[in-house]
């Protein structure tokens, strides 16, 4: 059965390596009953961290889909990898969801990766709320930290949330919204007064998110200033406008492993998170975005997509706007980490994942063929660094061009190219050990073996100065016989110009059909320089 649009929320959890974001995910779907224990990356049972290669090293490497209910709403969560090389992979998923959660670590708050998820998030201009996970490893002062947070990313932080500590030791969490608290002991939840000595703190923090709500309405903040006092449906009315309008970033905390907090995280995404409904797409029927292709042995390639407008159904046609060709619809799913749930359709506003498409790619719009539209194409970095690779059986030349075509379809971010000049093949990616896995998939994946050396360095040879050469041509066969007199001249021209022939022969002097002869040679000359022989 569908679930009604205004009760979907499709969630990017975004943030740098070692943050929690896994866990925090884990933990989510242990609250919804997903699961009935939460796994860790260490341990590699995690339900986004299914792939061999992210169990061995112990992070994410792909964007991981899950998907949970909570109070009859549909929560869609994208798991974004945060370490160095994987960050970027966080781009595609940005255009498919509502809402970016930033989850920090308070050790980490100044983290590279964690600054360029931020930077993509508001560069996209997603609406984001901040997670503070993992309170239950560091004694701090919660003022200070959320403090470094706004001076670090440049924001304004409205902490919906306080953590209750005892000799720095996190146990509960105050809700400022309801001005209730609870604790968590031994897996139970416990609703508990509000600590005496921290009722001040609450009055203050609770005024401040009171007032910044009604000042994103002008019938609460007349309320307001009316000193009425706004309901709780009211208050995360006004938080969710202020959010979206990017007025301020709702700031909650928690520990996913302790599971301190988690429920109150799940309370939020449904309360003040926007829906689809946010996001209109001005076109008649059908619309859906791919955001990501997968690759299986036994199934071929898989494109995840989100649908913006109509229904995505199994066994109907769809044009391809981006490829302008039609695209047979075979099995849906539903998407949990590596588990897969056969639907018929998918409905505007939801994420699901088909099989077997011939010419989809990451980036390519769905619509109708009477109504076709597209959206922006995504814009992803270059490489920054690069290896040549070599096949070790001399047999496995097209055996590596074709993995590789198959490795650069499922990953934007990896770029392969045959350089004509070396005769290498250049693999160019985002870092190390983003190359490092690739060659290792190119062993596990198609059994193809490689060997890397640094990629050659295509040296050019330049004219500085001026210069010109004179060549005679004399046969005597006879009667006035045959001579020619012919000077070249060369000059350099201006960098990046290139290379201009010029005829300044005057008077017929040379034959016409002699001309196309000289430049010809001078370009076979260009190719090869007499210094070291390079173009």
């Amino acid at each position: 059965m569908a679930i009604p649009i205004e009760k979907l929320r499709n969630i990017a959890l975004i943030g740098g390596q070692g943050t929690g974001k896994t866990s925090l995910a884990e933990a989510m779907l242990y609250q919804a009953k997903i699961i009935n224990k939460m796994g860790n990356t260490r341990q590699g049972n995690t339900v986004s961290d299914y792939n061999d290669i992210e169990k061995k090293r112990e992070f994410s490497i792909y964007p991981s889909l899950l998907h949970l209910m909570w109070q009859d709403y549909k929560i869609n969560l994208l798991d974004a990898p945060g370490f160095a090389d994987f960050v970027e992979k966080i781009i595609p998923i940005l255009r498919v969801v509502e809402t970016a959660l930033l989850v920090i670590s308070p050790s980490m708050v100044a983290g590279s990766e964690t600054r360029r998820a931020w930077q993509y998030a508001a560069k996209e201009k997603v609406p984001s709320l901040v997670f503070v996970n993992k309170l239950d490893e560091e004694k701090l002062d919660f003022t200070e930290l959320v403090k470094k947070i706004e001076d670090e990313f440049t924001i304004s932080c409205l902490p919906l949330q306080l953590p209750l500590t005892q000799n720095g030791d996190f146990y509960g969490v105050v809700n400022l919204i309801e001005l209730k608290a609870k604790i968590y002991e031994d897996g139970k939840v416990k609703d508990v007064q509000i600590p005496q000595g921290l009722q001040g703190k609450v009055e203050e923090l609770r005024k401040k998110l009171v007032e910044a709500a009604a000042e994103t309405d002008d019938a609460l903040i007349e309320k307001y200033l009316g000193e009425e006092e706004l309901s709780q449906s009211e208050i995360k009315e006004g938080l969710k406008n202020g959010m979206v309008k990017g007025a301020f970033v709702p700031l909650l905390c928690g520990s996913a492993v302790k599971d301190i907090g988690i429920d109150l995280l799940l309370d939020t995404m449904v309360d003040i998170l926007p829906s689809p409904l946010s996001e209109e797409v001005e076109t008649k029927g059908l619309s859906a975005f791919v955001f990501q292709t997968l690759s299986e042995p036994h199934l071929g390639e898989l494109s995840l997509f989100r649908v913006y407008s109509g229904i995505l159904s199994s066994g109907n046609s769809v044009y391809n706007s981006t490829k302008k060709r039609e695209e047979k619809i075979g099995q849906i799913y539903l998407i949990q980490g590596n588990s897969r749930e056969e639907v018929s359709q998918i409905a505007a506003g939801d994420i699901g994942m088909v099989v077997k498409l011939k010419d989809t790619d990451t980036g390519d719009t769905f619509s109708t063929k009477k109504n076709p539209m597209v959206f922006p194409p995504l814009e992803l970095p270059q490489s920054v660094t690069s290896t040549a690779l070599k096949p070790k059986g001399q047999k496995d030349e097209q055996k590596m061009s074709i993995a590789l075509a198959r490795l650069v379809k499922v990953d934007p971010l990896l770029k392969v190219e045959a350089d004509k000049e070396s005769g290498q093949t250049i693999l160019s990616g985002r870092g190390e050990v983003h190359l490092e896995i690739i060659i290792e998939r190119l062993k596990n994946e198609f059994n193809v073996e490689v060997e890397t050396s640094k990629p050659k360095v295509p040296y050019r040879e330049t004219l500085t100065t001026a210069a010109e050469a004179q060549g005679r041509y004399k046969r005597q066969t006879g009667g006035h016989g045959q001579y020619g007199d012919v000077w070249l001249r060369i000059q350099p021209l201006a960098r990046g110009e290139g290379f201009r022939f010029v005829d300044k022969i005057k008077g017929g002097t040379v034959p016409s059909r002699y001309i196309p002869a000289v430049e010809k040679g001078v370009r076979k000359a260009l190719k090869k320089g007499i210094l070291a022989s390079c173009p």
